[in-house]
């Protein structure tokens, strides 16, 4: 067979696979071999293991140029979950583009917190502050069924996102969406829970990151001021006027940070501390109680 004519026929999945591996490699991205599976699934609308059963299969020409043109995308280190569009959080799909950072696993230890701390079936009103992509919002709402919430972000666009998973997922009717600042648009003296996954990674970090992060995802959802700190004393010190009695306060930290917080909250009045951590051991959420008895 001439080379002419082997150039001719359409490249098969495994040829695909191959190729785009290889390219991803040579862009720095850190596993390249499963961003090319996922978003070849994304373009021919099967899963991961239908193409390893499936090589020598010859996508048509829509899906290879459609491929094409997410590779080039992730070329350019964009995360995957902005070129798929989703990323699943607490078993839930969660629908992401550029207006809200990309949930990411060790934020699910603030659903495994409330889990532990509070009764399932308690009726109380929880608040999912600087809500962005509405992930928390959505997987406390899913299980803590019998409460209702609030999902806020000082930004309209990361509203829209969280807004429109709310209703897809079928909980906008318990979680309604507000835009403030902080915990501007919190009732006072009535949550039972509030969290937050705040801004906490140092000013002077944030050009040591990977170039997904630091090129692609909203800076203010990342830029925690000099120390990573500012936004979470801010938080901490407002929690206690919008916390009931006997509420819990669960603030994401970073690497280090847990101990510090613990602090500011015990320091801000909060009658008890715990932390929990993330599955690779890292105190990830500073949990603090407000008394049962109004301060």
């Amino acid at each position: 067979m001439s080379t002419s004519t082997a150039d001719a026929i359409p490249p098969d999945v495994a040829g695909l696979l191959g190729r785009a591996t290889a390219r991803l490699q040579r862009a720095g991205c850190p596993t390249p071999r499963l961003d090319t599976e996922l978003l070849l699934a994304d373009c021919l609308g099967v899963g991961r293991e239908w193409l390893l059963a499936h090589p020598g299969r010859q996508p048509d020409a829509e899906s290879r140029e459609r491929f094409e043109d997410m590779i080039c995308r992730r070329c350019t280190r964009e995360p995957v979950a902005y070129i798929r569009g989703r990323r699943e959080f607490w078993s839930l799909e969660i629908a992401v583009d550029r207006r809200v950072l990309v949930p990411r696993p060790e934020s699910e230890t603030i659903i495994e917190a409330a889990l532990a701390l509070l009764d399932r079936h308690r009726h109380f009103f929880f608040a999912d502050v600087g809500t962005g992509s509405g992930c928390l919002a959505a997987a406390l709402a899913v299980e803590f069924p019998r409460c209702h919430g609030l999902a806020c972000d000082s930004s309209a666009a990361a509203l829209e996102v969280a807004a429109a998973n709310l209703r897809r997922l079928e909980l906008s009717g318990r979680v309604e969406c507000a835009r403030g600042d902080l915990l501007d648009p919190l009732p006072a003296g009535r949550c039972g829970l509030i969290v937050c996954n705040p801004p906490y990674i140092p000013t002077a970090e944030l050009e040591r990151l990977g170039r997904e992060v630091r090129i692609h995802e909203p800076r203010p959802a990342l830029d925690g001021g000099a120390d990573g700190l500012a936004v979470i004393r801010r938080l901490v010190g407002a929690a206690p006027r919008r916390l009931a009695p006997g509420g819990w306060l669960l603030c994401e930290v970073g690497p280090g940070q847990a101990g510090p917080v613990a602090g500011l909250c015990r320091e801000a009045g909060f009658s008890e501390t715990e932390l929990f951590a993330d599955l690779g051991d890292t105190p990830r959420v500073v949990a603090a109680r407000m008394s049962c008895k109004r301060l």
